[in-house]
């Protein structure tokens, strides 16, 4: 057992000290009604019923540094302060393996 743990350990410490360093290098804000869905959000220039929650959240693209390499990426945030759940996604990889599709009810 003790081996077991120590190895964890080791282990753990081993993987902190190669990890990237995530440092964001831009953080931007974006207004959705700038994006190329807002089509798809709103009727009238304002948000359909549905998608009233998205005024609750402030949407960032943002640049960061991970190794050697620069990444663009978007954050998510909730505007009201608060302790919320987190959802982390790494793509990652080339082509479109991995890709995120976004499926409509009516398409299934």
């Amino acid at each position: 057992m003790k081996n077991v743990l120590i190895t964890t350990i080791l282990s753990f410490s081993i993987s902190v000290s190669f990890a990237q360093n995530g440092k964001i290098l831009s953080k931007e804000l974006v207004d959705i009604k700038k994006s190329e869905y807002w089509y798809k959000l709103s009727e009238n220039d304002t948000l359909k019923t549905k998608y009233k929650y998205l005024n609750k959240l402030d949407f960032y693209a943002i640049t960061y540094q991970s190794d050697s390499s620069i990444v663009k990426g978007m954050i998510v945030e909730p505007k009201k302060e608060g302790i919320y759940p987190v959802v982390i996604f790494n793509r990652g990889g080339n082509i479109d393996a991995g890709k995120l599709c976004i499926i409509q009810k009516n398409e299934i």
